[in-house]
């Protein structure tokens, strides 16, 4: 009687998963040397196996049991060997039509490879007995089917029964609990683990400088997307060019008087002096006018006269002081206005230490200086006088540590642990937390730019005796006029570095007014957090979906793919929430504990893999 031939076909391309294929055919071999009815079989083995090698083996050999050892790629084929060794898949298809031509004389097809049922319910149209594999498969799970198999073949069992002994023999040697319960307990091991690294991390202020940065990154990008130039705030500047005509680093009282007394007439709805005004400044050009005349000139006249414009509430403008901080010298009010505190408002900001930038408000400041003893901020003050004389609306707040509400909105105030401030920001090496600076908010930088009007412009119309042109009393008229420096002067730097880059005081003023007025006039979102506890369980769950990745998808390739995709997802719905709903996520831990989940559990497996090898 002809011997039953059993065609074993293995291919392990170079660039594939490498799987111990010598061991499974020896096994075979050995098995079916020690069977009963190993008379009736002989075993043919074609290694190595290339998409042509197949259909001449089929050819030559007239097989009745073909054995693939290999790789499956699902719905994509098996995968085969092309002339340089390398992957190559074969399609479904294309083994469904070549096996079609042997249907007379192939019994059995062993598919012993990961992700190869849809071929084998593609091949048992054509062919009586199939076996294919639904899931991944490990090198020692393989070789325990293949045995299992060829031992029942060989002891006389039909095709069915060799099939179910090669199912049991992997079964018996499963470990007690089934592979999916042990890679979900370590996935979610790695991964609680990992969160909890990550939350740990977070608020150990570890993550600070770079949650900081993505802050300044979301700013940036919601500011280029729906920013605009602001149409109720207006800046009245002082250059290098305007000091220079004048004759003089710092504007002279004269001058701020006058330029004061222009605006006013063209009607604006408040106007913020941003200039310190605690000395008389003189006028050089009024007092070379006075010696041409063989008069004296007395400074103090003028900066009395300015003085008293200051003090009249009907002229609705807000002056400025600055308080002593450490080594700082502070900046008193103008002489005689400490009071009220209507007319008056505190300059003083707060700058984070990493990049130096200024991200947040003062708002309200328990001050007990003899230099600036005001309370309230000077974008703060501005506003308040702005919404009152508008809206009748008052500041409201439960007590001193709660948020203020102004008409229906409410600005949650920075406490310990708000967003990426997990320590004191205001020194990179300290990691404390510290927030005494004051009732502080964060800052919307949403406007792009403000009108702007040049100082040197308005004296021109004041030397003139003319009004100032239509444009520009439009620009001034029913606004809120800011009057201050874009270039250094005499006693300081107004620079400040900020998310949006370098800008001047006064500019950095008009943002912080602008920050209170827009969420309540235009709707603009308020810059905002959720608790710490939100926080953390919003990095938990990027952590635990990461580990669980792994297991809803095997194929490394695809897991690449999903998890950078994710990524690109998870941060541009975090930019979504920040421009359109002011709520400041952690971008940073969320991706890090995400990526990390990802990468360490492929680790893992793959190690887990080779063990069980």
């Amino acid at each position: 009687m002809a011997k039953r031939k059993i065609l074993i076909l293995a291919a392990n391309p170079k660039n594939s998963s490498l799987r111990r294929l010598d061991r499974e055919v020896r096994d075979i071999e050995a098995g079916m040397k020690r069977s009963k009815l190993r008379e009736e079989f002989e075993i043919v083995t074609q290694l190595a196996l290339r998409t042509g090698d197949i259909q001449r083996a089929l050819l030559d050999e007239e097989p009745a049991i073909v054995h693939f050892a290999g790789q499956g790629a699902g719905a994509n084929g098996l995968i085969f060997e092309d002339n340089n060794g390398k992957a190559k898949l074969v399609s479904t298809q294309a083994l469904a039509r070549l096996f079609k031509l042997f249907k007379n004389k192939v019994e059995c097809v062993v598919l012993n490879a990961c992700y190869s049922e849809e071929q084998a319910e593609a091949l048992r149209e054509h062919i009586g007995h199939v076996v294919g594999v639904e899931d991944e498969i490990t090198n020692r799970q393989a070789i325990q089917f293949a045995t299992g198999f060829y031992d029942a073949l060989g002891a006389g069992r039909s095709y069915e029964d060799a099939s179910e002994m090669g199912r049991i023999a992997v079964d018996i040697s499963a470990p007690a609990i089934s592979k999916t319960q042990r890679n979900l307990r370590t996935a979610m091991a790695i991964s609680v683990g990992i969160a909890v690294t990550t939350v740990i991390s977070r608020f150990s202020g570890v993550l600070m400088p770079s949650e900081l940065a993505a802050y300044d990154l979301f700013m940036n990008l919601s500011r280029r997307f729906t920013g605009t130039t602001s149409s109720s705030i207006t800046l009245v500047t002082i250059s290098d060019k305007e000091r220079d005509s004048w004759g003089k680093p710092e504007v002279s009282d004269f001058k701020v008087w006058k330029i004061l007394d222009a605006i006013n007439k063209v009607n604006p709805k408040l106007i913020g002096l941003d200039i310190f005004r605690d000395i008389p400044q003189k006028d050089i050009q009024r007092e070379e006018e006075f010696r041409q005349k063989g008069k004296v000139y007395d400074e103090n006249e003028d900066y009395n006269k300015l003085i008293d414009y200051l003090k009249d509430k009907n002229n609705n403008i807000v002056s400025t002081c600055e308080s002593s901080s450490g080594t700082d010298v502070g900046s008193p009010p103008p002489f005689e206005i400490q009071g009220p505190e209507t007319i008056i408002g505190f300059s003083d900001i707060v700058k984070d230490g990493f990049r130096d930038s200024v991200r947040r408000q003062i708002l309200w400041m328990d001050v007990d200086a003899a230099d600036c003893s005001i309370n309230n901020s000077l974008s703060y003050r501005i506003a308040l006088n702005y919404l009152e004389s508008e809206y009748d609306i008052k500041e409201e707040r439960d007590d001193i540590d709660s948020d203020i509400t102004l008409g229906e909105t409410a600005f949650p105030l920075i406490l310990p642990g708000t967003g990426g401030y997990t320590r004191n920001p205001d020194k990179s090496d300290e990691s404390d937390i510290d927030f005494t600076g004051g009732d502080q908010i964060l800052v919307n930088y949403s406007v792009k730019g403000f009108e702007t009007v040049s100082a040197e412009e308005i004296w021109k119309s004041i030397e003139d005796e003319s009004e100032l042109t239509t444009e520009t009393q439009k620009k001034i008229r029913d606004k809120i006029v800011l009057f201050g420096y874009t270039e250094k002067n005499v006693d300081n730097d107004d620079r400040h570095q900020t998310p949006i880059g370098e800008i001047w005081g006064v500019q950095l003023q008009a943002h912080m007014i602008n920050n209170i007025l827009a969420p309540i006039e235009d709707d603009q979102p308020i810059i905002k957090a959720f608790e710490p506890e939100g926080d953390s369980l919003l990095i938990i769950f990027w952590c635990c979906l990461g580990g669980n990745l792994i297991w809803i998808f095997k194929s490394r390739q695809f897991i690449i793919i999903i998890g950078l995709t994710v990524t690109g997802l998870l941060f541009i719905s975090y930019l979504l929430a920040f421009t359109i709903g002011g709520l400041w996520l952690p971008l940073v831990p969320s991706i890090g504990g995400w990526l990390l989940s990802i990468i360490s559990l492929i680790v893992v497996d793959t190690y887990r893999v080779q063990k069980e090898e």
